[in-house]
């Protein structure tokens, strides 16, 4: 059978190429590649040696390395968004479906205190000798979806550790990526004065 009476959903490779390639130079050839169905495989291509020590085809080894390339793409996309997040200049909290934290930007760590090994990971309302732990927090972010409208306020009073009273304006917003994953919720924080003054 002939390399080119074989189908695959493979994109954007041209595997018979490569193995044209392996044929005439001798050299093996490696390149990762995505199916039609989102499976990545790592193909290797190697020139098919007889017992004889004569090149008689080429040999095609597949590797099914879609949990690898996936974590690496997630771990990226991570990166990218804890740099955005960090630029922020207004208090911000990225938060999972649990509302474990998954990054806080400065201006969070840096108004209500506390560093990113002691925040990150734990339960929001956890962090910061639980100060976050009160009734409108709770009504904000313990419903399945916001209570707010998407783009609303929440004008919130609340003492905090080392700051005193704060007045703070809250915003959520529920995120759901491409993939259909949910749950990531963000929270940001600008502070107002006294609403009573």
């Amino acid at each position: 059978m002939a390399l080119a009476d074989i189908r695959c959903d493979v994109l954007d490779v041209d595997l018979l190429t490569d193995a044209k390639a392996v044929l005439d130079s001798l050299a093996p050839v490696e390149r990762e590649m995505r199916t039609a169905g989102g499976t990545w495989y790592l193909a290797r291509i190697k020139p098919y040696r007889t017992l004889d020590n004569v090149i008689d085809g080429v040999v095609l080894t597949f590797n099914d390395v879609t949990e690898r390339v996936l974590a690496l793409a997630m771990r990226h996309a991570r990166d990218l968004a804890e740099a955005v997040v960090d630029t922020v200049y207004e208090p911000l909290v990225v938060l999972d479906e649990h509302l474990q934290v998954l990054t806080a930007n400065r201006a969070f760590l840096k108004l209500f205190g506390g560093q990113a090994d002691d925040t990150l990971g734990r339960g929001f309302y956890e962090i910061a000798n639980g100060q976050w732990d009160f009734a409108a927090m709770h009504e904000l972010l313990d419903s399945p979806t916001p209570v707010q409208v998407p783009g609303e306020d929440r004008l919130i009073s609340q003492a905090f550790s080392g700051i005193g009273v704060q007045h703070l304006r809250v915003r959520t917003r529920r995120v759901a990526g491409k993939s259909g994953i949910t749950g990531l919720v963000l929270v940001s924080f600008a502070t107002e004065p006294n609403p009573a003054v």
